[in-house]
């Protein structure tokens, strides 16, 4: 949310109205602070109990995602998936040490 109207209430009218009408200021706002919600993601895949771990996501996320863990791809960075594509990474270890987020 675009911190000049972080005050309106969220899900409602006017929120959807702010983005119809200027939806350059919520892509900048999200820029802002996309990698670190990224980092923060890897975080909570690091300290999540669980042995298999699912993430539904958009291809930008999954993307940024995959290239923050290591994950890459045939092109660039992580994994550009195709629409409905599902793929499997075995034997990830994630680790939250000194604050800072290693992938391993």
């Amino acid at each position: 949310v675009p911190r000049h109207l972080a005050h309106l209430p969220a899900g409602g009218e006017a929120m959807r109205e702010s983005y119809a009408s200027d939806r350059d200021a919520w892509r900048e706002a999200e820029d802002e602070v996309f990698d670190e919600r990224v980092a923060q993601l890897v975080g909570e895949l690091a300290r999540a109990p669980e042995e298999l771990v699912v993430v539904v996501a958009h291809c930008n996320l999954i993307l940024a995602l995959t290239e923050r863990l290591g994950l890459r791809g045939p092109r660039r960075g992580g994994w550009a998936l195709g629409n409905c594509e599902v793929r499997v990474a075995e034997g990830l270890e994630l680790r939250v040490a000194d604050e800072c987020l290693a992938a391993r």
